[in-house]
């Protein structure tokens, strides 16, 4: 342990000091400090006139109380006339206190400027060097009353134990910080755990205090990662918990610091209040996202709220309210999805005319590009700097310009004719064959005849692509077959990523395609692999059909005459 204390020019005179239950009689404060904790090291921080006045009856007065004046360091400071002196010795103090040290400050003597700069940089000093604010005392010689000890009236000086103050308000300080730069609640939440657990222990109960800190760290847990279902319901206690008579007096009996950031607690939870309509909920969400540093979280939000909006204005798959039903991917929520991809596709390939889609378009590209650029950590090739998004962020969105367009309602209006268009047009006037093949071409050729393909992407053996031509032939197929090798037709389940990149730079077309996906036919491997591409065509939108194609004859006859029409099955998915 390292006791620092500052020491003064004045005239000290024995005084007796009680510190806790016991009463010693000193010159000097830092003599009760010594003979009651018993530190390893003494700094005594003094200025030229103290050093020349009072350096020495402290030593005498150490050396009476059988100090080691090894222990004992004297250390030179500045007057504290300027500023600059005062941050030379802050300088000096910070040298003298190493990382994790346990320190008690005395501030008890000193010009009257040097406790305040000794206990605002151990502050500093707690959190930069982590050390552990073990105690700060005042003897607080003009608080002096008499006392009767041993039948002997006594002037006695109290101490004044400040450890609360220099030890604990600066950690109420940063979670106020923490909470109101960057909406994290969790240091106020442990904050007020670790307090309860201390009362409890006292047998002194705070079920309204514990409840609150309970609260405050469900609330930050959930806001910080974007569990945007649960916050209704967490909204719902709120009234409950926050309005609560009793909470008001835990608090202000047991951690005052609360009371002034309270306001700010209560507006952090309104956050998560619904409000007149989804947009304005979710948009003040995604600002509330932003204006705490958490672009990525506001961007996800937004993309994610212009996917609700489609379902609400125009699938009318909800209501004008969030909705349970919007938070789970299924095929409602994959609806407005696969609208959305269509949207953004015709824009890139420069097919949408309207000039409201297309502004639209052009805004969900970049908030999506932007999305993806923070979720890929600057992994990819051409990632934006950061000035970027934050500009962003202050243009079009925390101005409001986003929310203004999009509560336009004739935006909706024309987006529901486009969909409108969509559909009646919606026939694909393209069909792609996805299928494998195996040893069985009769498979291959009735998937071919029934479904007169355009084009044909095929996924074989190196053994079994020798037979494409001829099954081709056969079918009176022209189009274009596209052919990829399996290097194992056996084990490569877990390359069908692989085969996916392969089968998406075959299939760049301006028409609307039906892919027809044959289960039958070639490895497990193979139909697996088919399987998962087909998935990922349908969960980006695409007009997907499976279908099986069935020959009842005997297997020698199949391998025999294996150019004749089957049966076809289609699966329902």
């Amino acid at each position: 342990m390292k006791l620092l204390t500052f020491l003064g020019a004045n005239d000290y005179r024995e005084t007796t000091y009680r510190f806790r239950e016991r009463v010693h009689t000193a010159k000097f404060f830092l003599s009760v400090l010594i003979q009651e904790l018993q530190p390893g090291e003494i700094y005594v921080f003094m200025t030229d006139g103290a050093r020349e006045k009072n350096e020495a009856p402290l030593l005498d007065e150490l050396n009476r109380y059988g100090v080691d004046e090894k222990k004992v360091h004297a250390v030179c400071i500045p007057d504290g006339q300027t500023e600059e002196d005062l941050w030379n010795i802050f300088s000096v103090i910070a040298d003298h206190v190493y990382e994790h040290d346990e320190i008690v400050l005395d501030i008890t003597h000193g010009f009257r400027t040097l406790p305040l700069v000794g206990t605002i940089s151990l502050q500093y000093l707690k959190f930069v060097k982590q050390v552990h604010i073990a105690g700060v005392y005042y003897g607080a010689f003009e608080a002096r009353k008499a006392e009767y000890i041993n039948g002997q009236e006594v002037v006695v000086a109290p101490t004044f134990d400040l450890t609360p103050f220099v030890h604990h308000l600066p950690e109420w300080q940063r979670a106020a910080n923490e909470l109101m730069a960057f909406g994290d609640a969790k240091t106020l939440g442990s904050l007020l755990e670790s307090l309860h657990n201390q009362l409890r222990k006292q047998k002194i109960a705070v079920n309204e205090l514990k409840r609150f800190g309970n609260y405050v760290n469900d609330i930050s847990a959930y806001l910080r990662t974007g569990r945007i279902k649960s916050f209704t319901q967490l909204f719902a206690k709120s009234e409950n918990i926050l309005q609560q008579e009793q909470l008001a007096k835990e608090i202000g009996q047991f951690v005052p610091p609360v009371r002034y950031i309270f306001h700010q607690l209560v507006n952090y939870i309104q956050c998560i209040a619904p409000k007149q309509s989804r947009l304005h909920t979710y948009y003040d969400l995604a600002i509330w996202y932003g204006d705490h540093h958490l672009l990525s979280h506001c961007f996800i939000m937004l993309r994610e709220m212009v996917v609700s909006l489609i379902l609400e204005h125009v699938l009318g798959e909800i209501g004008p309210m969030p909705d349970d039903r919007e938070f789970r991917y299924d095929p409602i929520r994959k609806k407005g999805e696969r609208l959305l991809t269509t949207l953004l596709k015709q824009q890139k390939k420069k097919q949408l005319r309207n000039p409201l889609l297309k502004e639209l378009a052009e805004k969900l590209n970049r908030l999506t590009d932007y999305r993806n650029d923070l979720g890929h950590f600057s992994f990819r090739t051409d990632h934006v700097p950061p000035k970027a998004f934050y500009r962003f962020y202050e243009e079009e969105i925390k101005s409001y310009k986003l929310f203004q367009f999009l509560e336009n309602e004739q935006l909706w209006k024309e987006f529901r004719t486009w969909h409108e268009e969509q559909t009646i047009k919606g026939e694909p006037n393209e069909t792609i064959l996805i299928t494998p093949l195996g040893l069985s071409k009769g498979l291959l050729y009735s998937a071919i005849v029934h479904n007169q393909p355009q084009a044909i992407w095929l996924l074989t053996s190196k053994e079994s692509a020798k037979q494409v031509n001829d099954v081709c032939q056969q079918a009176n197929f022209h189009g274009n077959v596209h052919v990829v090798v399996m290097e194992d037709p056996y084990t490569d389940f877990n390359c069908w990523q692989t085969y996916m990149e392969q089968f998406v730079h075959t299939i760049e077309t301006d028409n609307r395609v039906r892919f027809v996906v044959n289960l039958t036919g070639g490895t497990t491997a193979m139909q697996y692999v088919v399987q998962q591409i087909a998935a990922k065509l349908k969960e980006k939108g695409e007009h997907v059909q499976y279908v099986a194609q069935v020959d009842r004859r005997p297997v020698n006859e199949q391998q025999a005459n294996p150019y004749v029409l089957g049966e076809q099955m289609i699966v329902e998915r």
